[in-house]
């Protein structure tokens, strides 16, 4: 953090005789210790002004939300050439936006999927009501010409009534009893064992809105109490645990499976555990207070090929320390994976994976120059723009589906010499003093030259996702800050752990 700027006690008679001796060049000894003295002053004051303006930026961002950190079209992409389309390894365009300006070259693009009505056939647990003629039967006379007859129609005409209920119902279950009066001896009414619990459907639905809707206990209690179901938040914590009991085999084979991914993504968050908690404050009191009292939701996605397993744990472990356990179930005749995370060292483990198989992200990388860009126009602007050849050209390998194989040649058609300049300008800045190590620039540019080997690893080895933003996606359904997860639309395999650390790795088939 820039410290303030220390005050220099001048008069303003003091200051304008300084500055008529500094013009005649009639410096003394006495006057030089002036002049270094405003001169840190000013230098102070400088730096103070500038770290201010980028914790303000930083503080509207907080306050009014972030804005999209994309910028403009890349001037290095302006006026790239279509042929990528056609072959992206030969191409000397990496934009898949570049298109002749003539509408028959360009045909207008099709309408992705899912916009317009959804189709009756779509509704597969509603119930299915059939509503027959009442006046009218097939081979009847018709009442409009009198000549023809009636028969069957294939289609009928349909139409979805929309029923509204809690998204809990409870039943209230009254069982009789009987008393004997002389000895007092009260006989009730058995009831079948599976009507005093809960089925496992109401248990599933109260997680799939806790963690899939991100909608905390208390919340969901709310609601409940509005439609009439008073259930209180604690029942449905309790309801929750209860539906992940059964799944815990599922869990660790997933973690099994998860382990042998060759990507292999993490991060995590702080997150508050009442429990934990309650073990912090009684260890405190009893005068041994524990040595890490920090809590954390990890997530870990696993990548094998175009599948997907999406791991959740919550303890006092970092995503590195997660990491290593469930990479404790790797086969040994498999070779290291690829880990993709930002360089905190939370998400990594001395000796899990070795250091030249650890990719960065790009996004916190390029972010930095996105977050002072108003502070550094140009520079920033620079670096921006070379960088936005990189993304347009992963852009295109998405849209084409291209094998990583063939992502791989594109990048380093397109990609490698964007690093390489990157490289070059980053280095020069710092070498030649012209941004100071100190600044904001200083520390952006030195955050890229520090991880540039894991930046560029996606230009040596196939398959490798420019940026960890689908762990950070992911994670948002934890901490109940996104109502969606885009993710879960068509999952080929995932977990929503929601157990500790503990019972999943102590848990036992």
């Amino acid at each position: 953090m820039a410290r303030s700027p220390e005050a220099v006690e001048i008069s303003e008679k003091q200051y304008n005789e300084l500055l008529k001796r500094v013009e005649r060049k009639e410096l003394s000894d006495e006057d030089w210790t002036w002049v270094v003295k405003l001169l840190k002053a000013y230098w102070s004051l400088i730096r103070f002004i500038e770290y201010q303006k980028v914790s303000l930026q930083k503080l509207r961002r907080l306050l009014f939300g972030k804005k999209s950190e994309k910028t403009g079209k890349s001037t290095q992409t302006k006026d790239a050439d279509a042929q990528a389309e056609q072959d992206p390894t030969q191409s000397t365009s990496v934009s898949s936006t570049q298109q002749s300006s003539d509408p028959k070259k360009n045909p207008k693009k099709a309408k992705a999927p899912g916009h317009g009505r959804r189709p009756h056939d779509s509704w597969e647990n509603a119930e299915q009501i059939w509503h027959p003629h009442t006046e009218l039967k097939s081979g009847c006379a018709c009442p409009r010409c009198k000549t023809g007859k009636l028969y069957p129609y294939a289609d009928p005409a349909v139409w979805v009534r929309i029923m509204g209920q809690a998204p809990l119902v409870a039943e209230v279950h009254k069982a009789e009893r009987l008393r004997c009066n002389p000895c007092g001896a009260l006989f009730t009414a058995r009831v079948p064992q599976e009507l005093q619990t809960n089925p496992p459907e109401a248990n599933v639905t109260a997680a799939i809105i806790k963690y899939q809707a991100a909608t905390p206990f208390h919340r969901q209690a709310e609601v409940q109490k509005n439609f009439g179901h008073p259930i209180p938040r604690t029942r449905i914590s309790d309801m929750c645990v209860e539906a992940t009991r059964p799944a815990v085999p599922v869990i660790q084979t997933l973690v099994e499976l998860a382990a042998q991914g060759e990507i292999l993504q993490n991060d995590d968050t702080g997150m508050t555990v009442l429990q934990l908690v309650k073990e912090v404050k009684e260890a405190e009191k009893a005068g041994a207070p524990l040595a890490r009292t920090g809590m954390n939701t990890s997530v870990i996605v696993s990548r094998a090929g175009d599948k997907r397993i999406y791991l959740f744990f919550t303890g006092r472990d970092h995503a590195g320390e997660n990491l290593k356990k469930v990479l404790g179930h790797r086969s040994p005749d498999r070779p290291p994976p690829i880990q993709v995370c930002d360089p905190l060292s939370a998400n990594t483990s001395t000796g899990v994976i070795p250091e030249e198989a650890v990719a960065g992200c790009h996004d916190h990388a390029r972010r930095k120059y996105v977050e002072i860009r108003d502070t550094y126009p140009t520079s920033c602007q620079y670096v921006l723009d070379e960088w936005k050849t990189i993304y347009e050209t992963d852009a295109l390998a998405k849209q084409q589906n291209l094998d990583p194989p063939v992502r791989l040649s594109l990048h380093q058609k397109h990609s490698h010499p964007v690093m390489e300049r990157l490289y070059e300008w980053s280095t020069r800045q710092l070498e030649d003093k012209i941004v100071e190590p100190n600044s904001h620039l200083g520390a952006a540019i030195s955050y890229f030259l520090k991880n540039y080997s894991r930046l560029t690893l996606f230009l040596r080895k196939p398959g490798i996702p420019l940026s960890n933003c689908e762990c950070e996606q992911a994670i948002k359904v934890v901490i109940g800050k996104s109502s969606t997860y885009p993710v879960l639309t068509n999952p080929p395999c995932m977990t929503l752990s929601l157990l500790t650390e503990g019972e999943v790795w102590n848990s036992q088939y």
